[in-house]
């Protein structure tokens, strides 16, 4: 619709519009009675948002399908996250401050390998520009990282903890901590546009102010003689696939429980719309009240939904709180269950005003608190 919000502005329209390709499950289609979708919500509480944001731009080529799974969400944020660039920053920060007190000069004391450094490292901006001319986002991001990759090897060439031996190449060393500071701000402040967060935690703990784009064609702007933070936080930790597939079986269960729940709702809103028609009255023909027991089952799909546990003495009204808010619709569906018994329930109004029909007696959420008043147990 917004080309011809432009139109009604008499703002000029665009001349080139970019329609990215899919992003597909690995074992298939999403689908919620599998259980198998995979929500932002979800991914952002086991990764976080910068890992994510890196995830879908990186792995969705400009021309083909992208393919996500749990399984390559935990491989890639392992290597790329932390190892590529996760464990450079931490090296580099714990270098610093175990041989110079977290102070980083610049000594000027110089190798070849320092210029084919710095010739990769400026010459990468260059490269993320053509990319991003051509919407190859994915491409431009692997340029990024290849920057940061050349900094661990750049590490394996310079070999900072055999130049700490010797006290003759100790303006070296320092030489070289520098040139891995700078090269990292540099890879940063190209990270800025993809990953916001992360590129801040960069340069809060190495101490550096943001450079903006004009900049990048110049490397040694890091202050001489700067400090760098005393203690180094972990960017991206380093996951154990097993852990994080036992909370995604956890999130399928509770997908599976909500897909019924809306199969459900449908069903109780055909059944209420005929009892509104006069065409179903089975629930005036029940008696007020019902025993019922809280038992395993109806603890379990307390525990699946809300994570709540249900309590309640005969004769007492049943309460109970939920830690998380009930998914849009079927909260008939869930009152049903947990009672266990032969209630007649029906759907009503869609979250968050829910509304569901026991017996002739309305209930309805409160905030996060669900309460069904004048249920006998």
């Amino acid at each position: 619709y917004w080309p011809i919000f432009l139109m009604a502005l008499d703002l000029p329209l665009p001349k080139q519009v970019f329609g990215h390709p899919w992003l597909l499950q690995g074992d298939g289609k999403m689908s919620k009675s599998k259980g198998n979708v995979i929500y932002a919500d979800d991914l952002v509480d086991l990764f976080g948002v910068d890992a994510v944001r890196f995830f879908v731009l990186h792995e969705m080529p400009f021309e083909n399908d992208g393919v996500i799974t749990w399984e390559l969400l935990v491989e890639r944020m392992n290597s790329e996250l932390a190892n590529t660039l996760g464990n450079l920053v931490n090296r580099t920060i714990s270098m610093s401050n175990k041989y110079f007190g977290g102070v980083v000069n610049n000594t000027g004391v110089a190798e070849e390998v320092d210029e084919e450094l710095k010739k990769f490292v400026l010459g990468t901006m260059a490269k993320v520009d053509a990319k991003m001319e051509e919407l190859r986002v994915a491409d431009a991001m692997t340029e990024i990282f290849n920057l940061f990759k050349r900094c661990n090897k750049y590490i394996d060439e310079t070999m900072p903890w055999a130049l700490a031996k010797d006290e003759a190449k100790k303006e070296r060393l320092e030489t070289v901590l520098y040139n891995l500071v700078e090269s990292i701000l540099i890879g940063a402040e190209l990270l800025e546009s993809f990953m916001p967060e992360t590129a801040e935690r960069i340069r809060k703990q190495l101490n550096a102010q943001p450079r903006g784009k004009e900049s990048l064609n110049t490397f040694g702007l890091y202050p001489s003689g700067n400090k760098v933070t005393e203690a180094p936080e972990i960017l991206f930790a380093r996951l154990d696939v097993k852990e994080v597939m036992e909370k995604v079986e956890e999130i399928r269960a509770k997908q599976k429980v909500m897909a019924e729940a809306e199969a459900a709702a449908d069903g109780s809103s055909a059944d209420n719309a005929e009892a509104a028609d006069g065409t179903n009255d089975s629930s005036a023909s029940k008696e007020a009240g019902v025993d019922v027991e809280v038992n395993e089952l109806s603890n379990a799909v307390a525990s699946a939904i809300f994570g709540a546990t249900l309590e309640a003495e005969e004769g007492q009204d049943l309460h109970f709180s939920a830690e998380d808010k009930p998914p849009y619709g079927g909260l008939a569906f869930y009152i049903k269950k947990m009672l266990e018994g032969n209630v007649k329930v029906y759907q009503g109004i869609y979250y968050p005003k829910v509304k569901a029909t026991i017996q002739g007696e309305e209930y309805s959420t409160k905030g996060e608190s669900i309460t069904l008043a004048n249920s006998k147990i």
